[in-house]
């Protein structure tokens, strides 16, 4: 098989889905599938029909790993600090 890579996404909070998103349109414009402008595109737009138009497919979750999480001490869950998931 193939070999992966890794997207680093960093932010105080997600949509549902958003990640998987961002991943989907990047491995498009990484395939030559999609004009590289498609990812300014998207970050642009001004609401969530106009970035729909402008963005690659939703990647299934099989493939994809939450590897860590860190809170602001302020977070509520701030108490576990920053931890790595593989576990």
């Amino acid at each position: 098989e193939g070999g992966g890579f890794d997207i680093v996404v960093e932010g105080d909070g997600f949509l549902y889905k958003q990640v998987r998103i961002m991943a989907g349109t990047l491995v498009m414009v990484g395939m030559g599938l999609a004009d590289p402008g498609i990812v300014e595109r998207a970050i642009r737009a001004q609401d969530l029909g106009s970035a729909s138009a402008e963005r690659g497919p939703a990647l299934p979750p099989e493939r994809l790993s939450l590897l860590h999480v860190e809170f602001d001490e302020d977070h509520p869950g701030a108490s576990h600090g920053a931890r790595d998931c593989d576990s």
